[in-house]
């Protein structure tokens, strides 16, 4: 009976341990720019398909599997990056992008840059936790691409302030977007990047310009977006009824609501009109349930 009994143990220790090795988030690449963000020494696996392969070593990646990679956070915040081979020729990276830890919760600025204490979580939800980390720029950090839709500088705060700056981009939040335009392009929307009104905001900027407290701008996955190919600064001409105005929005949105439905994703949806301060725009973000303005 002890034999059996021992036999028993090891089995759900080995069990136990092949969980806690699988627990770890995983990431899979697609084509294009793949930034993933981290804290410092924080883990996760990379899944590479057949139709990528590493172009160089890096320390901070190691195989574990024929398609899967450990991927451990450096201690030193920054941007560190590994080239991809594509056997479709397209450029493809991987990008960790590591935040400076920082306690949201208590300290209101860093290296004079101003953010402000984070609100506590709304409604005790997970997703509105107050960050542990802030992702530092660098001047000419700015230029650095997040994905293939997004630069640094799309997500900045728009306060005035000298560099270092800081803000906030989400894994999930950037790979919503390349999913949207996607979505967008099959329903016949042809355009190449997204206009961006605002991306993140810091809690100090965001009570400036009067907008909630818990606004998502906060947390680096809102995006306040229109689509402007010929360059005007203006909504284009989307509903095909050859004029620009708030109609382009109205269309706009519903795609916008259509595609967190197509992507079983929830999140937050809103429509502004043109005005005397900004053209118009839509909004959306990963929040993690449904809102509608």
């Amino acid at each position: 009976m002890a034999r059996y009994f021992l036999f028993g143990l090891v089995v759900c220790v080995m069990l136990m341990g092949k969980v806690k090795a699988s627990s770890l988030p995983e990431f899979v690449v697609e084509s294009g720019i793949n930034s993933v963000v981290l804290m410092p020494n924080e883990r996760l696996h990379i899944v590479l398909s057949d139709e990528f392969a590493l172009s160089n070593t890096v320390p901070w990646l190691s195989q574990k599997s024929q398609h899967v990679y450990l991927a451990t956070a450096p201690s030193e915040p920054g941007f560190y990056h590994v080239a991809l081979g594509d056997r479709a020729n397209r450029k493809t990276l991987l990008q960790l992008v590591v935040k400076t830890p920082v306690d949201t919760a208590k300290i209101s600025a860093l290296k004079g840059y101003r953010f402000n204490t984070y609100p506590q979580a709304y409604k005790s939800l997970a997703q509105y936790a107050q960050p542990k980390g802030l992702i530092e720029v660098k001047k000419g950090d700015e230029n650095i691409y997040l994905s293939d839709l997004v630069q640094v500088k799309n997500m900045l705060s728009k306060q005035k302030s000298d560099f270092p700056k800081y803000f906030l981009a989400t894994t999930e939040g950037l790979k919503m977007l390349n999913r949207l335009k996607d979505f967008l392009i099959s329903k016949g929307i042809k355009f190449k990047r997204f206009s961006f009104i605002s991306g993140y905001r810091t809690p100090y900027y965001n009570r400036m310009i009067g907008n909630g407290k818990h606004s998502r701008h906060q947390y680096g996955d809102a995006f306040d977006l229109y689509i402007d190919e010929n360059g005007d600064q203006r909504m284009d001409d989307l509903n095909g009824d050859g004029v620009q105005n708030k109609k382009d929005v109205d269309y706009l949105y519903t795609l916008f609501v259509a595609f967190l439905d197509h992507d079983n994703r929830q999140g937050g949806v809103g429509k502004y009109y043109p005005n005397a301060r900004h053209g118009g725009f839509v909004h959306i973000d990963n929040r993690g349930f449904n809102a509608r303005w």
